[in-house]
């Protein structure tokens, strides 16, 4: 998996996207050095709930300014994922 740089956010952190078909394998990733904004795509409609919960920990604990994971199957997982760092 291959991050794009899209840009700089208004507070000047880097952006990339990437698209990962195989969340697991993020751990492998090299990611950008400091605070980051990543939009991550990917399937997750088969992936276990508990996998999504870890690979946000995963991108916050790199760096990672905020996880989203949207749709309806996800909201929970969006909501439980950004309040960790409140």
């Amino acid at each position: 998996m291959n991050l794009d740089a899209a840009g700089r956010d208004a507070f000047g952190r880097q952006i990339h996207q990437a698209f990962a078909p195989d969340f697991p394998a993020l751990r492998d990733v090299a990611f950008p050095e400091g605070k980051f904004v990543l939009l991550l795509a990917g399937p997750t409609r088969d992936l276990d709930v508990d996998a999504l919960y870890m690979t946000a920990e995963l991108l916050l604990d790199r760096g990672a300014v905020y996880v989203l994971c949207w749709g309806k199957e996800r909201a929970a997982a969006k909501t439980s994922s950004t309040k960790r760092r409140r």
